[in-house]
């Protein structure tokens, strides 16, 4: 630490990138305090992230008072004439947690209900996995994509999770008292407070060095993106050498823990995307299945396309000899897909292909396939594992 004049300590930065960070020096013991005991402490991790990030991220008027907030803790600080930022409050108050409801977006376990025979989520709010709980030497987790509720997703994930990693048998994981966890996503699959709690679970299980198997969902596959791109910044909460022990001890520890995508959505998640940005953070890639009817699918939007337009090449139009193109069937896909309703989002699609297929006077398989690729993509079908 150093001093800019007496009343603050450097915490970060100070090397020529980004703002440098200062804390008031009345709060220098709490900040010593938050960076001894932050292992394990969901909350004083994201205080480090967050603190931390400030050198890049921090948004305001120069000596305006500004206040951020987030899961039981909140900072105070102000930019001054040079920009830098002058933290005057770290707070760690439960007042500031998100209220808690049925549908939360959080940490949840699923657990085995022997007398239901069913998988069931707990409705308790957690803030770290229980790592010691374990099948075939590791602890299983998933990232809920779009589901009605936490419930239905609870219970679909686990036929995922037996799907991705399919040494796990049912005998094994249905059983009374086993459970896994589920992060669930109640909406808000690009906020940055979901990407920040994901990666805060990750960072909890590196520092523990325990073995942990992903599955990651639907939208849910672009927030682990986005963590994993929070971890390709920074693996610890707190910067460190890259060189450094501990840094060396971090890339190790997360090496223990894979992920599996499964019909994923969002940003970054074509396959080859998923591969190349697991193997430059050091996550295990165990691999990725496509819903091949779900165009929310980059890879899937890809594949529509590459495959009409072999099919329509050679098929001329209005007896002119006219080459049919794929711009119809590309416009109707894009308006599909930025359609704020379900409803005219299923019809631009309907429209689209029954269009097409009486322009080119064939049975198209994709006109076949018409009602799973609406189901797919508008309704449900995304939601199985089979799908």
């Amino acid at each position: 630490m150093q001093n800019k004049g007496e009343a603050w300590i450097l915490i970060s930065g100070g090397n020529g990138v980004g703002r440098s960070v200062y804390v008031h020096k009345p709060q220098e013991k709490t900040w010593e305090t938050i960076q001894s005991e932050h292992n394990g402490n969901y909350y004083l991790t994201c205080v480090l992230r967050a603190v931390h990030a400030l050198n890049s991220v921090a948004v305001g008027r120069r000596f305006q008072t500004e206040k951020l907030e987030f899961d039981g803790a909140a900072i105070h600080y102000q930019l001054d004439i040079n920009g830098d930022v002058l933290i005057y409050g770290l707070e760690i108050n439960s007042d500031y947690k998100h209220i808690s409801g049925p549908q939360t977006t959080g940490l949840y376990q699923v657990r085995w209900e022997e007398e239901e025979r069913k998988w069931r989520t707990s409705n308790q709010l957690r803030t770290k996995m229980k790592l010691d709980h374990r099948w075939n030497e590791a602890h299983y987790a998933a990232v809920s994509g779009k589901f009605d509720n936490k419930e239905d997703a609870g219970e679909l994930l686990i036929e995922h999770i037996h799907g991705a990693y399919n040494t796990l048998k049912t005998q094994k994981t249905n059983r009374s008292g086993n459970h896994y966890s589920l992060y669930w996503q109640n909406g808000g699959f690009k906020s940055d407070k979901h990407r920040d709690h994901l990666a805060s679970l990750i960072q909890q299980a590196m520092l523990a060095g325990a073995e942990v198997n992903w599955l990651a969902h639907g939208e849910g596959a672009g927030t682990f993106v986005r963590a994993m791109q929070v971890l390709e910044r920074r693996l610890s909460p707190v910067p460190l050498s890259q060189s450094s022990k501990e840094a060396a001890t971090l890339r190790e520890n997360l090496q223990l823990q894979s992920v599996y995508f499964s019909n994923p959505r969002g940003a970054g998640t074509r396959e080859q995307e998923l591969k190349a940005l697991c193997k430059k953070v050091g996550i295990e890639y165990k691999g990725t299945k496509i819903n091949p009817y779900d165009l929310f699918n980059p890879d899937t939007r890809k594949d529509v396309l590459r495959k009409t337009k072999l099919t329509l090449s050679t098929i001329a139009i209005g007896g002119g000899g006219a080459v049919l193109g794929t711009s119809d069937i590309e416009n109707v896909l894009t308006q599909a897909i930025s359609a704020k309703s379900i409803g005219i989002a299923a019809g631009f699609v309907t429209a689209g292909y029954f269009v097409i297929s009486d322009k080119i006077k064939t049975n198209s398989g994709y006109v076949r396939a018409l009602p799973r690729t609406i189901s797919s993509t508008f309704g449900k079908g995304n939601q199985r594992w089979a799908a």
